[in-house]
C-alpha cells in the first residue's frame, strides 16, 4: 500500500471513532436533559414578582448563589447566560431565565411568572400583553444595501387616466341584420323631337296674330 492511502486510512479511523464518542457523549447529554426537565416540571410554581433588570452575564459573574455555580461545568461558566433581577415578596432575587422567553421578558413591571427553582421558564402579563422584541436582521443582509433601499421605498402610484365617454368603449351589442337594398327603377329619357323649322312671310305673320276672344252670352 502506497503512504497516502495509509494515510487517508488513519484519518478515516480517527474520525469514525470521534463520531462514535460524540454520538454516546450526545445521548448521555440528552438524558440528563430529560431527567433535569421532568425535576423542573414537578417544582413548577406561579409566582408574581417585579422585574427590576435582565442582562447576558457570565455564569461566574451572574451574582448566583456558589453551589449553583459549582454545579456547572468549568467550560459553561464563562459563557453567558440570561440572568434577571427580581423581586419576590420582598425579597432581591437573581434567577436565570430560559433563552426563549428571555427577550420578551419586560423590565420594571410586574409580570405573573412560572419558576421552578432559580429558573424562570415562563412569563405571562397581569394587565395587556407582552411586547415581542424587534427581529434582528441577519449578518448578511447588511451587506446588502442597495436591495434594502429598494424594499423600504413605497413603489409609485400610478396614474389613472380620466376616459371621456368618446373614449370609452362602446358595449358590445348584437350585430343588427343589414338593410336590404330596394332597386328603384331608373327613368327612361323621352326622344326629343326635332324643332320644326319657322315659317317666315306674310302668311306666317297672319296666323300668328291673335284672334279677339268671343264674348258669352251671345248677340243681343
Amino acid at each position: 500500500m502506497s503512504t497516502v492511502s495509509i494515510v487517508l486510512l488513519i484519518i478515516l479511523i480517527i474520525l469514525t471513532a470521534g463520531l462514535i464518542v460524540l454520538y454516546f457523549y450526545g445521548k448521555k447529554l440528552e438524558k440528563k436533559q430529560h431527567e433535569s426537565e421532568a425535576l423542573m416540571e414537578a417544582q413548577k410554581q406561579t409566582v408574581q414578582m417585579l422585574i427590576l433588570d435582565k442582562k447576558m452575564l457570565p455564569l461566574k459573574d451572574s451574582g448566583l448563589p456558589q453551589a449553583a455555580i459549582d454545579q456547572a461545568p468549568k467550560l459553561a461558566r464563562r459563557q453567558k447566560v440570561p440572568v434577571v433581577m427580581v423581586r419576590v415578596q420582598g425579597r432581591v432575587m437573581t434567577m436565570l431565565a430560559d433563552n426563549k422567553i428571555f427577550p420578551v421578558i419586560p423590565v420594571r413591571r410586574e409580570v405573573k411568572a412560572t419558576i421552578s427553582g432559580i429558573y424562570i421558564t415562563d412569563v405571562k402579563a397581569i394587565r395587556g400583553q407582552l411586547e415581542k422584541p424587534p427581529v434582528k436582521e441577519k449578518w448578511y443582509k447588511r451587506f446588502l444595501p442597495a436591495k434594502k433601499e429598494k424594499e423600504n421605498t413605497p413603489a409609485p402610484k400610478e396614474k389613472k387616466q380620466k376616459t371621456t365617454p368618446k373614449e370609452q368603449a362602446p358595449a358590445q351589442t348584437k350585430p343588427s341584420p343589414a338593410p336590404r337594398k330596394v332597386e328603384t327603377p331608373t327613368p327612361t329619357p323621352e326622344p326629343k323631337k326635332p324643332a320644326q323649322p319657322q315659317k317666315s312671310g306674310p302668311r306666317a305673320q297672319t296666323k300668328a296674330r291673335k284672334k279677339p276672344a268671343r264674348k258669352k252670352g251671345g248677340r243681343k
